[in-house]
């Protein structure tokens, strides 16, 4: 694979790590590739998994546990959560197996039930808006929270997966900034997959490669 590049001042937002409603977590032996990187000065790992299809940045390899997630309909769904740490900042990607889901209806309203569950935890919401990465469709929500700290949160719904990104650092602090932004989502094969879209913005094609997060 072509190495992976990434620009990091253009990767400047702040966040904090809301929980979701995640049940009996256990641990798991990470099988997953990671190599480190220089951002800012600072040593990040780009971490690839290929089992949840995803590639992003993380501070430190992330340690995996698995855990169950609630749907608004009550119905648990399995679910691989990824988290590592910064000085008493905390990042976590966390991703939903919507496979066994049925209603079609019900999968698409995830991202913005999500997104709801987030407002609802409290906190001065700076941002909270229809976000893209690679031309798929999500949510992203900045929130100041009361103990000093902001959240950046990112949402995205892929391929029977849900995307879940929380980044929880002090007020200030840059490394929240790097890490929702860095998200690619792969094919089968470990390449980056993005979509171009029409004059109305809607995804059209399909488009598979080899530099992650080269150009975006």
């Amino acid at each position: 694979m072509v190495p992976r590049t990434v620009v990091a001042s253009a990767l400047i937002v702040t966040a904090l790590a809301l929980p979701m409603r995640l049940i009996a977590q256990e641990p798991l032996v990470a099988g997953s590739r990671g190599t480190s990187t220089s951002l800012g000065g600072a040593q990040w790992v780009e971490f690839e998994d290929r089992t949840d299809s995803f590639f992003v940045v993380f501070p430190e390899k992330p340690a995996i546990t698995t855990s169950m997630w609630e749907s608004r309909q009550g119905l648990k769904y399995p679910a691989r959560v990824y988290t590592a740490h910064e000085g008493p900042g905390r990042y976590t990607m966390t991703v939903v197996n919507l496979t066994e889901m049925k209603a079609v209806a019900e999968m698409r309203a995830m991202v913005s039930w999500e997104a709801w569950r987030y407002r609802k935890m409290g906190g001065d919401i700076t941002y909270d808006m229809i976000g893209t990465i690679d031309g798929i469709t999500g949510h992203q929500l900045h929130i100041k929270n009361a103990d000093k700290t902001t959240s950046v949160i990112g949402i995205y719904l892929h391929d029977r997966k849900l995307y879940v990104m929380e980044a929880r650092v002090p007020n200030g602090n840059p490394g929240g900034l790097l890490f929702e932004p860095s998200l690619s989502i792969l094919d089968e094969n470990g390449r980056r997959i993005r979509y171009t879209a029409d004059a109305f913005g809607n995804p059209t094609t399909r488009v598979v490669e080899y530099g992650l997060l080269e150009g975006r």
